[in-house]
């Protein structure tokens, strides 16, 4: 076994290990209202740290606009328009080009404005 699915199982153990700690030490108290709010937040606030740090992300801790940004713009359109994708209804009965209505129709819009190599 490698050093790598060693250091994948012992974080998986931890995060098992420090997941059921909070039930366990908490089981008969219940938060301040203050910290229950915090936590409430913290999980969004993560999610949107880490989608602004991959579609901005460059080297050296700059910052970099590209094709990602596009697939980003293209992403959130979807979801502010309510446009069906694959993963929860149906394909129309003529359906679109794949990338129009796929999950991940954001990538595929990024991929396709994304200069080809060489």
């Amino acid at each position: 076994m490698s050093a790598v699915w060693i250091s994948v199982i012992v974080v998986g153990v931890a995060t098992m290990a420090i997941k059921a700690a909070g039930p366990l030490l908490l089981a008969r108290r219940t938060l301040p209202p203050r910290a229950q709010a915090a936590l409430e937040h913290l999980a969004p606030a993560l999610l949107a740290a880490l989608v602004v740090t991959q579609a901005l992300g460059g080297d050296n801790g700059g910052f970099t606009i590209d094709a990602r940004l596009a697939g980003l713009a293209a992403g959130a359109t979807a979801l502010l328009l309510r446009a069906p994708s694959w993963s929860s209804s149906p394909p129309p009965p003529s359906p679109p080009p794949w990338f129009a209505w796929s999950p991940d129709g954001g990538t595929a819009r990024a991929a396709l404005r994304r200069p080809a190599p060489g």
